[in-house]
């Protein structure tokens, strides 16, 4: 058989874009070496879910008027596993439901013949015309001393390994992106010794600078070791030696999480069988996720620019609609974020440190947020385009901010004006007021300058 579509890896982006093709009336193959679900196993789907615990905890410590109580490891793990088991079993059933081929094999593209790919998987040989890579990422080992021999004792923890039932004493993190800030929030929550070594990444979306501020300032209140000018010069026999601008200086921990070294999985592949050798351990693909091999696209974090489940889910969507004849190109800008704790914080587009040096600088409006279940600390912060009127970036703080940040991300993905987002935000929570009065007074400013 010669299926239209040959879908390599089953994770978030896996599994949308074969069920998004097959109801679409592409026959899809889908391979999957583990387990149906990818992050939903070992990765951000179950930091989410684990995240909500801690959530619950802050909520019950407002209403009562308590410091949060720690939470239970084992019990949140537990209730997480069980989730997880359910959506898979959900998943699997939908993908049976919808007529697509899972194979749980690892595959390999064997080459193209009469411009169809040939695949193998275990003893069989596959055919199909299109092939879409979601095999997403792997941990990257650092380039200091001791790294590589650290790395055979396990000193470097994949933070899949979260749902584990024990946990460590004490971990320390590199890079205080999103992914690290989400991992330190947890661990500390359920009483590990948490340090934070070094900044994170840029993204193309990425969370206000006042957002970070307000993060790492309640991490650090709730105990965790920040270090944000460091970086790791040399690790073993459980620590790691840091430099920083006050010198040189020692960690005692049991793990190290590199949550923001990761590559693209492509080795293994059979990429160089199609005349693609791959360079820096990546393969370029345009927004709409085509290679320069025909038929060929990406998706997930195996991309490199998508970094969270929802942006590969899109991801998934974009490409399945190339190949069904739509124009469409992934906005990595408008992919929005958000984590439930401290109040709930929420993102969507370019943070205001970027947007303000450019020339002209964006308009800004920065609004409080009523207090709001129990959380007084609440704002939201809006940033537009002065020539176009179309939002630039949002960013705020309280209950309700990561659903605000889902609804905006449509609306700049549409390349909306303000207006029409105001018209969106039609529920009556006191962030969605909140933010459609800051959408009415961000491009009133007499000529569109300065700050409003």
């Amino acid at each position: 058989m010669v299926y239209d579509l040959a879908v390599i890896g089953g994770g978030a982006a896996g599994c949308r874009a074969a069920d998004s093709a097959s109801l679409r009336g592409l026959s899809v193959i889908l391979f999957e070496k583990k387990k149906l679900g990818g992050p939903l196993a070992d990765g951000f789907f179950s930091l989410g879910m684990l995240l909500d615990e801690v959530a619950l905890s802050e909520r019950a410590g407002r209403y009562l008027g308590q410091t949060p109580r720690p939470v239970d490891h084992a019990q949140a793990a537990s209730r997480v596993l069980s989730q997880i088991v359910a959506a898979r079993e959900a998943m699997t059933a939908r993908l049976s439901g919808h007529g697509v081929t899972v194979v749980h094999e690892r595959a390999s593209i064997l080459g193209r013949r009469s411009r169809l790919f040939l695949l193998q998987s275990g003893e069989q040989t596959e055919v199909a015309r299109r092939v879409l890579l979601c095999t997403g990422s792997m941990p990257e080992l650092p380039e200091f001393p001791g790294a590589a021999a650290a790395a055979e004792t396990g000193f470097f923890d994949p933070f899949g390994a979260l749902l584990t039932e024990r946990l460590p004493a004490s971990v320390v993190i590199v890079g205080a992106g999103v992914r690290g800030l989400q991992i330190a929030t947890y661990l500390n929550a359920v009483g590990v010794r948490v340090s934070l070594v070094g900044l994170g990444g840029a993204r193309p979306s990425a969370p206000d600078e006042e957002i970070v501020m307000d993060w790492t300032s309640a991490l650090v209140a709730r105990g965790v070791s920040l270090h944000a000018d460091a970086r790791i010069v040399s690790c073993g026999a459980g620590r790691v030696t840091c430099e920083g601008y006050n010198g040189v200086f020692a960690l005692e921990c049991d793990h190290v999480i590199l949550p923001e070294a990761t590559r693209p999985a492509l080795r293994g592949l059979g990429l160089e069988l199609l005349g693609q050798p791959l360079t820096g351990g990546g393969l370029t693909c345009a927004p709409s996720g085509r290679t320069v091999i025909p038929d060929l696209y990406l998706a997930g974090e195996a991309d490199g620019v998508s970094f969270s489940a929802l942006g590969a889910r899109r991801a998934a969507e974009i490409c399945v609609g190339g190949m069904l004849g739509r124009q469409l190109a992934m906005r990595q800008d408008t992919v929005p974020g958000g984590v439930p704790v401290f109040g709930e914080l929420g993102w969507v587009g370019r943070p205001s440190g970027r947007l303000m040096t450019q020339m002209p600088p964006a308009a800004q409006l920065r609004l409080p947020l009523p207090e709001t279940d129990g959380f007084s600390d609440g704002w939201c912060k809006l940033l537009g385009d002065r020539k176009t009127g179309r939002l630039l970036g949002a960013h705020m703080r309280g209950p309700g901010a990561a659903q605000g940040a889902r609804l905006l991300s449509a609306v700049m993905e549409a390349d909306e004006e303000a207006e029409q987002a105001r018209r969106l935000l039609d529920q009556e929570t006191a962030m969605c007021q909140t933010v459609r009065e800051a959408l009415g007074r961000l491009f009133t400013a007499v000529n569109y300058t300065g700050v409003v």
